[in-house]
């Protein structure tokens, strides 16, 4: 006897097609329309495969509504969770393996990575010349200048590495920035003349706590005369000192505000460049 000519089969495919029609599980029926329908379709000799199928049926009901509530409590307990996202926090991640990686012209060796990236775009290193307790690095595994010329995988895999490491670091240190406990510096110095001193793309992440610096405001110093090398670091702060000297900046007491309408005409301009007439800029 062929599947298709059996009335048995072609009977319990109705009956479970029609349940699963809404909302992808089955619809309550009961037991004695499922039992009498498959009854009435088949000989009166098979009361056991009729009794069998209608086990399936209802197992098969029962283990969907298993697997919904399942799903409805993850999707719960992601919900309650900080760490939750496309970024996953640090304990639900096993630990990669560690291989050399280039920044700049130097070699950093395994030992001093402590993050990668599950795509190996982006691995975070521990510092040479820390400004402060926890300052690191987190930069693209591909030697790249500046931030434009990062891919745009490159570009959101750095982002969400950072959003990772900058959690991680909360913890290590028990900050609270919600409470103003402490605090972060993400800074990014893109090119030589924003004092950037390798030239390769990284992110310092830099926890802060109160009273850390005498001024709020001397960390910025303090980054601009950062360098892996102390050497590097002297010749920075000479270029810096021959670039500064021709730019004109003006003293806190003699700058004005600006009127509405000479910041309306400079954002209109911005706008022009990132909406022209052929759409958004990629």
């Amino acid at each position: 006897m062929q599947f298709r000519k059996n009335p048995f089969f072609l009977s319990l495919f109705s009956i479970v097609a029609r349940s699963y029609i809404v909302s992808g599980f089955p619809i309550p029926l009961s037991s004695a329309s499922i039992f009498s329908t498959l009854q009435f379709q088949l000989p009166l000799s098979l009361p056991s495969v009729s009794a069998t199928a209608f086990n399936i049926i209802t197992a098969s009901k029962y283990s969907t509504r298993r697997r919904l509530a399942t799903t409805k409590m993850e999707m719960a307990a992601t919900d309650n969770n900080p760490n939750s996202g496309d970024v996953p926090s640090p304990s639900s991640s096993s630990m990669p393996e560690f291989t050399e990686i280039q920044f700049g012209k130097f070699k950093i060796s395994s030992s001093q990575i402590f993050f990668r990236s599950k795509s190996h775009l982006t691995a975070a290193i521990v510092n040479l010349r820390p400004i402060v307790p926890g300052h690191v690095l987190v930069v693209p595994t591909r030697v790249v200048p500046h931030l434009s010329q990062l891919t745009n995988d490159e570009h959101d895999d750095l982002w969400r590495s950072v959003r990772m490491v900058q959690s991680m670091l909360e913890t290590k240190y028990d900050m609270n920035v919600s409470t103003n406990s402490g605090g972060f510096n993400v800074a990014v110095q893109d090119g030589k003349v924003a004092g950037q001193s390798v030239p390769h793309v990284h992110v310092h992440i830099l926890p802060r706590s109160p009273g850390d610096f005498e001024q709020n405001d001397d960390v910025y110093d303090e980054l601009e005369a950062w360098a892996p090398t102390e050497a590097m670091s002297i010749q920075k702060l000479e270029d810096l000192k021959e670039a500064s000297a021709s730019l004109d900046v003006p003293e806190d007491e003699d700058r004005n505000n600006r009127t509405m309408q000479m910041m309306e005409d400079e954002a209109m301009a911005y706008r022009s460049l990132l909406y022209p007439s052929d759409g958004l800029i990629d």
